[in-house]
């Protein structure tokens, strides 16, 4: 008896965004410099700060979607002890979250508030070069049990209020992202005039503008983007973040979705 595949549909969403920046001729007037070219050269790095930004929203939104919350994620923060992270802690939350199939895992991405307490445990190994000279050094990218190590805080974190016991007893929970191969999809459609320059000679004794935009696909996998709670086209860091704006994949008959140990994508949360 031959079995039939279960086909599965993923939707995707293009994230566009944009950025000016306007220069007074007065600027160059009196200083003899074009702030322009200095915001130009640094366009590349802006980006970065923003496709980063991207990922770290969708990663809050689809932690919204319960089933997968409750699979994925490794709470330590509200322990009395052992609330922070430590040696076993990455081990124990890729288990958790794909079983057999923890390898899959690759990059960390957490607070700096975690990646100091990592290093005071010297849990953070850094790569090395040898330089033509012969000497070693770091070159500032460390490994977590051999998992790249991304230092962003725009992380999650959350105030937990005191009980009421008068004891002191608040804290702050950090969030930790792990990804591995194939966490997203990524599309760079891209845009017509990503750059461009232009003038208003008419304001404020003339003034340049540098203009830069883009659009791109940061999809996560096992995810379908269903766009219910959304304002434009274009989904806000806001609104990617709305758990109500994602879905597990399902199958083309609606009655089953995706194995959540397939989705290689946990978070840890703890006191730092």
């Amino acid at each position: 008896t031959a079995d039939s595949m279960d086909t599965f549909s993923q939707s995707m969403i293009v994230v566009g965004r944009s950025k000016a920046w306007k220069e007074l001729d007065f600027s160059t007037d009196i200083t003899g410099e074009n702030f322009l070219d200095v915001v130009g050269a640094q366009v590349a790095e802006f980006w970065d700060d923003i496709d980063q930004a991207t990922i770290i929203s969708t990663l809050k939104g689809i932690f919204g979607v319960t089933a997968f919350k409750n699979a994925h994620t490794t709470d330590i923060s509200a322990k009395a002890t052992d609330n922070v992270v430590g040696a076993t802690t990455l081990n124990n939350a890729m288990q958790k979250a794909t079983g057999a199939n923890k390898a899959i895992f690759k990059v960390v991405i957490c607070h700096s508030v975690v990646a100091t307490n990592l290093e005071n445990l010297n849990l953070i190994e850094y790569l090395k070069y040898t330089d033509d000279e012969g000497i070693q050094k770091d070159i500032g990218i460390g490994t977590w049990n051999g998992r790249l190590v991304l230092v962003d805080d725009d992380c999650p974190v959350e105030e937990v209020a005191e009980s009421g016991s008068g004891k002191g007893d608040g804290y702050t929970k950090y969030t930790t992202y792990v990804l591995g191969d194939g966490a997203f999809t990524y599309v760079n459609p891209g845009a017509k005039v990503p750059n461009e320059m232009t003038r208003d000679a008419l304001t404020n004794g003339g003034q340049d503008y540098l203009v830069t935009r883009q659009r791109k696909v940061f999809a996560p996998f096992g995810f379908s983007f269903t766009k219910s709670s959304m304002a434009s086209k274009s989904p806000t860091n806001a609104e990617l973040e709305k758990a109500a704006n994602w879905e597990l994949v399902k199958n083309e008959a609606g009655d089953k979705t995706i194995d959540l140990k397939a989705i290689p994508i946990a978070q840890i949360v703890s006191r730092g």
